[in-house]
């Protein structure tokens, strides 16, 4: 039988392989079921739509629980489908526990992964078909879900097919169902339309029976849900990790994560039927108690006693706000008032509703035909009589009188406000509203008494009976049950609630339906009796307007008279005129006489000034005609212009150009007079699909390719429309360079989706002057803009508006030049105040809102992240998040910032960002709100000090987007301590020993910068991390590639507590305990008990000393066992804690370092055996290990030593006896046995009035260390190092060395570096390659005083034998134990190569001097015989290699040489700094330093971090020539002549 258990074991795991190759055919692929193969066939047509699965979007995350861990594995992000096949097949065995979240973007969106990734995932787990019906519910779609489904199928019986896959830890009886179930939520905007929209989560659920392991799947569920789930599985005395693993216990937790989903369901009701009972009560009560008999009967008397002075409209919303028309102009006026719309009406309508019922009215005028008149006007009239214009003058009175509010109107419109149809319309729907809440309760019922059967039916069936004990779980399943029956009761509850609102919406209708009826028939009886008398009031006016045309008639006759009378009288005028100016002489009787004497030059005179007076006239006159010719013609053609944009259409509304385009939702055709150029078009929404692409008009111009665009950089389905006098290509033209341009730049949200965008450098790349301005010019009216201008303060503005289209390009003068809307005030998250209403100005934002995001990606600057509110639709330039952790609160993702848009950090000499990946913490939900502010509140507190800590995790700011909240925090690339435990072994030498635990305490300098933060007034704030763990605990790598160089940081202040603020003086402090880390926490911080939890603690800065101190405890037990060691050593605290304290039990402390009062005997005991556990050569453990028990893991919290106080502790501990023994004498640095490059600490103590020692003030280094010394160079190298020795230069070493010769005093800053240089570089060979080409003549004595100045270093680092090698003869290496012959060579050298040789020369080094002496270890021991040590070359040159191609900024082939180098040191598995090469500059030559400056960084530009190339002049300081590539600060320093 077990045989054949075995062999049948054997079909199923060879079956189940075969399946799983084929996953993508899933249902096809399940081993067992009772579905048919056509409902499968079926199912599985269904599973390959495409309005199923997002095409980028991924939110797909998997946590897993194993066997015998003691925690929760970090949950994984697959991204693609392989990331997810090793996720799932990373072990053999199937997870104890196993937590899968399936999101969307939205309520009604797609699924967040890719069918081949759900395939997989149901195909790996043999998830039961009938769960694709839950599936098919998270499609894509309009309105939300209404229905709720419950689907199981269980394989519990001794019958039942069994599949059993024991390598996979499956047995084969399988509980397995699925179901999902309706709620509603308030929605995150208080602008959405829906303000309470119907929410669907759906849950798979398998449980093995007799191996206990089980499989959870939450569809569709929110943050808030998976949240949820998240909390109880670690807080959960059946689901978190520490939970004993037996069937019992799985089964058990099962029902709690079920509880979860139905607590869900029920819990938002509540205030959703209080939400729509405020509504319809608020909408009603009015309605109920209007008095509309009284208005009614009153409108009669109103219209009898005013007569007339209404328009011909039919609403009383018209009459009410005109209650009289103009006598002459009525026809037309009431033209114009019928081309309002009706919603203008009804939002006319709205905003009127202020005046009430009980509003005082004015008392009526004296009616416009029977006036009081004055003397005045007795006499106006008189005269008007004679001239015949009284009766003008009488409709001009009637036209002219103010029309005054009337009672009765202002009652019956106020009336009519409270009975409009819209709010019969609201409460149509909020009916509907309430019928769709009603179904959903239905169908939560449904699926809940179906659980409730399912679950009574389990008990009684084979597996349960056969491999679970009744008694272990029998009392949780009745909670559970009964707990399900109070759900039902409250849903019933809440239905019941319901109903009463549906019955009193029905009520609400039937009484607006009756009082509407009941106030038309009334209007309408009002309305004919005014019927009459307007009837007869128009006859009257009729007769009035016959009597005007026959006086108008008149006048028009008495002025052709006057005219004929003027024409006669016009000759002789003139004539007598003429005679009368002199020009003829008359005799005294009035004869003309007997001569004809004519005064000629009176004649003369009158010509010369009448003649030119006449000629001015007459060009005055032509000149304004010509003028007013010409504008006629121009407002003309802009009227025709306009003509053809704006027109009405067939319902009188008027409409634009634009309005013939496509929009986001709808297509709008219509016959142009216009062609429309398909510039851009987008994937439509999964509604219009279907719908066929609407062909393009017939025009002269040609067809644009169709681009796919991005949804967020242009509205899907909208060509650009081209007015008839733009020329399109420019902007064809430009709409191509996008689509081109935004395929290289990807960048994302913060949710990890892609968007694609266009750098301001291709932008600028792209617009000439040229292509502005055929822009500008492509209208037949040009837009007069200068193009400097636009390059330098508009250019992504302008990109954006000819991206839109010409129309948005005719705005540019008129709304952005003139309001000053430059670059840097975009992108426009909102309508601009400054631009004035209109519909005009509302359209151009409307249509540049959504393209703009594209131009202007946000721009990392410190102003731009200091907690900023960044739009949802804003890209971030940076590549896709790599995630590092997922926790409870936060999401821990690796990013890097594009460079162009990466302004936090400095810049190298080639402009390039000095670093460029960042750490973003971010909080995804708006609860987690408090954690986001309360660690930011720290990072604040901690970064404007005046000495910045190494030790502290760097903050670079912050900013808020999608409601959620990120820290932009500093990349540490070593992991984190826990980490380092798991992936290192344990250091094995005495100086491996010491370095690691001299680093790991830099620690205690952070800790110290948080227990004192320096404010202002010499007052010093005091903060508590509360959280100190080894996770929280980061590493960085240092430069010597040894795993125990780093620099410890810490990290993590979402716990911060700030507390009282104290002067200098005072000690202690107090804050809120936060509830930080339970394993490591000290003993005042326990909340094992709910008493205790719920109670407001009280801690003081001590709290982090504990922490600390149990951190080094388990560091310790790393040391000298690795992780085993640790384990047996937690296993003893818990043992401990089970028999001594069972109170911690279930609570999370088990395992930690006290008993809720005290440390725990268990850890003296452990320390003891960790000592003799220590290597013999191991000195450094111990003393950490007394410092941990005699200052640090202690019950009182006074008697705890501080941070500063602890450190210089250990360093006395650690010191020499002869230096231990002096009481007087200033203790040492803490850093004085640590490696030189790690940050230095100088501890400075102060003391108060009376004499005692306070404070211990830490001041850090950020750079490389070197001695600070005033004594000869035997003084200690690793003390720190004068802010002198980084400018010692050729000259002062060669001092250094003509005095040491003479047995002088030297200079102790050039000591200090000396020191440090053989500190750090000691073993290193040195070889010295030196450019003999004719163009290093002139550099001939430089070369030989900067050799010897190096020689005299290199020789103290290489004591065998320094190198020298000549370009000419690189093959030749001279090699000798002293300098001197070797700087006999270097005078002697004749400097007669060839520069342009340069690169063979360098071939020739690597090939027959570097290669050839570099390690070989394929077995993991060297295999090369002729194997050296790690080398440092110095090349002297002057970069001289020949001319400088304007095209071509390379080396001249030198660059080759090194690339050769790096990749061979590759393939060998080699450090990068195996070999570095120095490149020393001599001269100014350009040549020279361009060619030099291009093979700088050369192998970090393109290997990563392969930069072994260091280029400095020989003017630098030492430091920088010696160091150069192997330590990256100094690397990235900026050269001589480039400062």
């Amino acid at each position: 039988m077990a045989c054949f258990k075995m062999h049948q074991s054997n079909q199923d795991q060879s079956r189940f392989a075969a399946r799983w190759l084929k996953f993508d055919e899933y249902p096809l692929t399940i081993l067992r079921t009772d579905i048919l193969s056509h409902s499968l066939k079926l199912l599985q047509a269904g599973l390959g739509k495409d309005d199923l699965f997002h095409q980028t979007y991924r939110s797909l995350h998997i946590r897993d629980l194993r066997d015998e861990a003691d925690e929760f594995e970090k949950p994984t992000k697959p991204m693609t489908v392989e990331d997810l096949r090793s996720a799932l097949t990373r072990h053999a065995v199937d997870p104890w526990a196993r937590y899968i979240f399936l999101l969307s973007q939205t309520s009604r969106g797609y699924l967040a992964c890719s069918r081949e990734q759900l395939a997989m995932i149901l195909t790996y787990h043999q998830v039961t078909p009938t769960f694709l019906d839950l599936v098919f519910t998270c499609r894509y779609r309009e309105l939300p879900l209404d229905y709720a489904l419950f689907r199981s199928e269980n394989f519990l019986e001794a019958s039942d097919a069994i599949l059993d896959l024991p390598t996979m830890g499956r047995s084969g009886y399988q509980l397995q169902h699925a179901f999902n179930l309706l709620t509603v939520e308030r929605a995150d905007d208080p602008n959405e339309k829906q303000q309470w929209p119907l929410r669907h989560a759906s849950l798979y659920h398998s449980l093995d029976i007799k191996t206990g392991r089980s499989l959870y799947m939450l569809l569709k569920g929110n943050i808030k849900l998976a949240q949820r789930i998240k909390d109880v599985t670690e807080t959960h005395r059946h689901l978190c990790a520490s939970a004993p693993r037996t069937c019992e216990q799985a089964f058990v937790g099962s029902l709690r994560i079920h509880l979860i989903m139905l607590e869900w369901c029920l819990e938002s009701w509540n205030e959703y039927i209080e939400h729509m009972d405020e509504i319809i009560r608020s909408r009603s009560v009015e309605a109920k108690v209007a008095p509309v008999t009284d208005v009614t009967n009153d409108l009669a008397t109103t219209f009898s006693r005013r007569g007339t002075g209404f328009s011909r409209r039919g609403t009383i919303q018209t009459m009410g706000s005109r209650q009289s028309t103009s006598r002459t102009t009525g026809s037309r006026k009431g033209t114009t008032s019928r081309q309002k719309s009706q919603p203008e009406a009804a939002l006319q309508e709205t905003s009127q509703q202020a005046v009430t019922l009980t509003n005082p009215v004015n008392p009526e005028p004296p009616s416009p035909m029977s006036p009081r008149r004055t003397g005045s006007q007795l006499v106006t009239g008189f005269i008007r009589r004679l001239s015949g214009l009284q009766s003008r003058h009488r409709l001009e009175q009637a036209e002219s009188v103010d029309e005054e509010p009337n009672e009765g109107l202002q009652r019956l419109t106020a009336l009519e406000g409270q009975f409009t149809f819209r709010n019969l319309q609201r409460l149509s729907l909020n009916g509907d509203e309430i019928d769709r809440s009603l179904s959903a309760f239905e169908q939560n019922l449904g699926v809940i008494n179906q659980i409730e059967e399912e679950y009574k039916d389990l008990p009684e069936s084979y597996a349960f009976k056969e491999f679970l004990k009744k008694d272990k779980y029998e009392r949780d399943l009745a909670i559970f049950l009964r707990r399900i029956r109070g759900i039902r009761q409250e849903l019933e509850l809440r239905r019941q609630r319901l109903y009463n609102l549906s019955h009193a919406v029905e009520k609400d209708k039937q009484m607006f339906e009756s009082l509407n009826q009941y106030t038309t028939i009334q209007t309408s009886k009002a309305f004919q009796k005014l019927a009459q008398t307007s009837t007869n009031e128009m006859m009257e006016w009729t007769a009035e307007m016959h009597e005007i045309a026959l006086k108008t008639k008149q006048e028009t006759l008495s002025m052709h008279v006057i005219t004929v009378f003027t024409l006669i009288f016009l000759p002789g005028t003139f004539i007598a005129t003429f005679f009368g100016s002199g020009v003829l002489r008359w005799d005294e009787d009035g004869t003309l006489g007997s001569d004809w004497v004519v005064r000629g030059e009176g004649i003369r005179l009158f010509l010369a000034i009448s003649l030119p007076m006449m000629v001015i006239i007459i060009s005055g006159w032509t000149a304004l005609y010509l003028a007013a010719k010409r504008w006629a013609r121009r407002h003309k053609e802009k009227m025709r212009s306009q003509s053809s944009e704006r027109f009405a259409d067939e319902k009188g509304t008027e409409r634009t150009s634009r309005d013939s385009c496509f929009s986001h939702h709808r297509k709008i055709s219509r016959f142009l007079p216009l062609p429309v150029l398909p510039l851009a078009t987008a994937r439509p929404p999964p509604t219009e699909r279907a719908n066929p692409e609407t062909p393009a008009k017939k025009s002269g111009w040609s067809r644009a390719p169709l681009i796919e665009l991005d949804r967020r950089a242009a509205p899907p389905w909208r060509p650009v429309t081209m007015t008839a006098t733009a020329n399109p290509e420019p902007f064809v033209h430009f709409t191509e360079f996008i689509a081109e341009t935004r395929n290289k730049y990807k960048g994302h949200d913060i949710a990890g989706n892609e968007h694609q965008y266009v750098p301001w450098s291709e932008l600028a790349q792209y617009w000439t002057p040229t292509r502005i301005r055929r822009v500008l010019y492509a209208f037949e009216s040009r837009i007069d803009v200068d193009v400097n201008v636009i390059l330098e303060h508009y250019l992504r503005i302008f990109s954006t508006l000819a991206y839109t289209g010409p129309q948005a390009v005719r705005s540019f003068n008129i709304i952005f030049v003139r309001h000053d809307l430059r670059d840097e005030k975009f992108p426009l998250r909102a309508r601009p105040d400054t631009w004035p209403d209109g519909k005009f100005f509302n359209d151009i934002f409307n249509e540049i809102s959504p393209v703009q995001w594209q131009f202007f990606p946000l721009d990392f600057t410190h102003h731009h992240v200091q907690d900023c509110h960044i739009d949802d639709k804003c890209i971030l330039p940076i590549d896709a998040p790599q995630p590092i952790s997922h926790g409870t609160f936060a999401t821990v993702e690796r990013i890097t910032i594009h460079d162009e848009y990466n302004n936090l950090v400095p810049r190298n000499r080639d402009g390039h960002p000095t670093v460029r990946d960042f750490v973003v913490k971010t909080y995804d939900n708006k609860k987690y709100e408090d954690q986001y502010e309360n660690e930011l509140k720290a990072y604040l507190r901690l970064k404007p000090t005046s000495s910045p800590i190494p030790n502290l995790v760097k903050f670079f700011g912050c900013f808020r987007q999608l409601d959620s909240y990120s820290l932009l925090l500093e990349y540490v690339d070593g992991g984190n301590l826990g980490e380092f435990f798991a992936s290192t072994p344990p250091p094995a030498t005495r100086e491996d020993t010491a370095e690691f635990w001299l680093n790991l305490l830099q620690v205690l300098n952070g800790l110290d910068r948080i227990h004192q933060q320096t404010g202002y007034d010499d007052e010093v704030i005091r903060g508590i991390h509360e959280d100190i763990r080894p996770e929280n605990i980061l590493l960085m790598k240092g430069p010597s590639g040894s795993p125990y160089n780093f620099i410890p940081k810490l990290a993590d202040f979402g716990l911060y507590s700030r507390v009282r603020t104290a002067k200098r003086p005072a000690s202690g402090g107090v804050g809120l305990d936060q509830s930080g880390s339970q394993r490591y926490s000290a003993p005042e911080c326990s909340r094992h008990t709910i008493q205790r939890g719920r109670a407001i603690n009280m801690i003081t800065t001590s709290s982090d000393i504990f922490a600390f101190g149990a951190v080094l405890s388990h560091t310790a037990a790393w040391v000298v066992g690795g992780p085993g060691e640790q384990l047996s050593y937690l296993k003893a605290r818990m043992a401990y804690h089970e028999a001594q304290v069972s109170r911690f039990k279930g609570s999370g402390y088990e395992g930690c370092f006290h008993d809720s009062n005290a440390p725990i005997l268990v850890i003296t005991q452990q320390h003891r055996k960790f000592k003799e556990l220590c290597q013999r050569s191991d000195t450094m453990t111990p003393s950490v290990l007394d410092l941990v028990e005699q200052h640090m893991l202690l019950e009182q919290t006074k008697t705890r030593i501080r941070a500063g106080d602890a450190l210089e502790k250990f360093i006395m501990q650690t010191q020499s006896p002869l230096s231990a023994s002096t009481s007087t004498e200033t203790p040492r640095s803490p850093t004085s046995s640590s490696p030189p490059w790690s940050p230095q600490v100088n501890l400075q103590s102060t003391q108060d009035k009376k004499g005692s020692t306070t404070t211990i003030t830490p001041t850090v280094e950020s750079d490389p260390p070197l001695p600070d010394t005033t004594t000869q160079s035997t003084s200690n190298p690793t003390s720190s190092i004068s802010s002198g020795a980084d400018r010692v230069g050729i000259k002062d070493i060669l001092g250094f060395r003509s005095n040491q010769r003479e047995g002088k005093p030297v200079d102790p800053a050039t000591a200090a570096l000396v020191d440090y240089l053989e500190y750090n570089l000691i073993g290193r060979d040195q070889l010295f390659f030196i450019d003999d080409s004719s163009s290093m003549f002139e550099q001939k004595e430089v070369i030989g005083d900067a050799f010897t100045a190096l020689a005299c270093i290199a020789k103290r680092l290489d004591p065998n034998q320094v190198e020298l090698v000549f370009a000419s003869k690189p093959r030749k290496v001279h090699k000798a134990r002293r300098t001197t012959r070797l700087r006999e060579l270097v005078n002697k050298c004749e400097y007669k190569g060839e520069g342009s040789l340069m690169a063979s020369r360098m071939a020739e080094l690597v090939e027959h001097v570097l290669t050839k002496h570099l390690p070989w270890r394929p077995a993991g021991f060297n295999l090369n015989p002729l194997a050296r040590k790690k080398t440092s070359v110095y090349v002297f040159t002057d970069g001289n290699w020949g001319e400088v191609h304007p095209k071509r900024n390379d080396a001249c082939g030198v660059q080759l040489q090194v690339q050769r180098l790096i990749k061979e040191m590759q393939r060998r598995n080699l450090d990068p700094s195996q070999v570095t090469l120095h490149f020393i500059r001599f001269g100014d030559k350009e040549n020279g330093r361009v060619r030099l400056r291009s093979l700088d960084d050369f192998g970090r530009k393109k290997y990563g971090n392969w930069d072994i190339v260091d280029v400095k002049h020989i003017k630098d300081s030492m430091k920088g020539i010696m160091m150069g590539p192997l330590t990256p600060a100094v690397c990235d320093e900026p050269e001589y002549f480039d400062v």
